[in-house]
């Protein structure tokens, strides 16, 4: 088994947060809307609809998220849900649901 240096650590962090950089300035802008849906706030993409992360739970107790990871739960739902969109063209997006 290969032991990484931490050089090739370095180099791998890079070029992941290179692969990274579009999406996590689209998620900045990104178009979401909050709903109540089961008791729930939903944090919800304006483009497809899908909850991205719920505000609190069934007992309407917030979760306590951080900016950070807000930012990475909207990371992953483009890079899932997205991936072949023009982000600026979603960022500037105003369609109401």
């Amino acid at each position: 088994m290969r032991m990484w240096t931490q050089k090739d650590l370095q180099d791998r962090r890079h070029i992941a947060d290179e692969q990274l950089r579009p999406y996590r300035e689209a998620a900045f802008t990104w178009p979401i809307r909050q709903e109540l849906k089961d008791n729930r706030w939903c944090n919800l993409c304006r483009v497809c609809r899908q909850n991205i992360w719920f505000a609190n739970d069934e007992h309407k107790q917030p979760y306590q998220y951080t900016e950070d990871e807000k930012l990475a739960l909207i990371v992953a739902h483009i890079r899932q849900c997205h991936p072949n969109m023009e982000v600026d063209d979603v960022a500037n997006d105003d369609r109401q649901y």
